[in-house]
């Protein structure tokens, strides 16, 4: 349940933050029709790094949440094999409780198979409990590697419009300085 919310959370915040950037692409220009403007400062660079880093991270989050995916599957497929097998043993042991009430020569012969078979599908039942609190531990460190770059991934947004909104004021800048420029000529 808390890896649907996860799987969920995480498809919520790809949509949003591809959003986040069609709008940044709209805003610099890009697909816009317009030609990109140059930069004298460096910014750009910068900015396309920080789009890089965030669509690395995107892609990150887009395979952890497949990985979890998968390793919910699995963990979903021992628990109905472990409980298949818990299921078996539970019959196995009434019908050695059957077979003792009987007490027919054929119950001793019976009685000690039931028990080998008993006591192998309780070692398997042990395997699965460990396979399972294994495949829990993984998962726990995948989500706090997925909130890690979750957080990365925030900062990173947070200095990119830091840098829109810094470019925004240095093309005012620009402009006032051409009008000024202008008006100075004339």
């Amino acid at each position: 349940m808390a890896a649907a919310k996860l799987v969920a959370l995480l498809l919520f915040l790809a949509l949003v933050f591809n959003f986040t950037t069609c709008l940044v692409f709209a805003d610099a220009g890009i697909d816009g029709g317009e030609e990109p403007k140059h930069r004298s400062d460096g910014g750009e660079i910068e900015l396309d790094q920080l789009n890089a880093k965030i669509r690395a991270l995107e892609s990150q989050i887009d395979e952890k949440t497949r990985e979890l995916k998968g390793r919910e599957e699995l963990v979903a497929e021992k628990e109905k094999l472990l409980q298949e097998r818990q299921a078996k043993v539970a019959s196995l042991e009434t019908e050695v409780s059957s077979l003792k009430k009987k007490g027919s020569s054929d119950s001793v012969e019976l009685l000690s198979k039931a028990q080998a078979r008993a006591a192998e599908l309780e070692k398997q039942v042990e395997v699965l409990k460990n396979f399972l609190e294994q495949k829990n531990k993984e998962k726990e460190s995948t989500e706090a590697r997925s909130s890690a770059a979750e957080k990365k991934l925030n900062e990173l947004n947070s200095r990119l419009e830091k840098f829109h909104k810094t470019n925004e004021e240095q093309k005012n800048k620009i402009r006032k300085l051409e009008r000024a420029l202008k008006l100075s000529e004339v």
